[in-house]
């Protein structure tokens, strides 16, 4: 997903001379970049993800939810 919005971002910088003119312009180019990928090729999820959707959320509750939860010495 980070490789995407990179690679959106990466044309629009080359589009506009090879750097942004403000930080304005890098927050405006960066929600353009959200809405087209949301809009358009994240509307909906692959039938590979969808067929392993339930796996991907337990393995992410387990490995960063319960890590959450403890003390940073136990994390060591």
């Amino acid at each position: 997903m980070v490789e995407a919005r990179n690679g959106q971002l990466e044309i629009m910088r080359r589009n506009s001379g090879g750097y942004f003119h403000s930080e304005d312009a890098v927050k405006l180019k960066l929600g353009l970049a959200n809405s087209s990928l949301e809009e358009g090729r994240w509307r909906s999820p692959g039938r590979s993800i969808c067929a392993v959707l339930h796996q991907l959320n337990a393995m992410f509750e387990t490995r960063f939810e319960t890590a959450a939860s403890r003390t940073p010495t136990q994390l060591y």
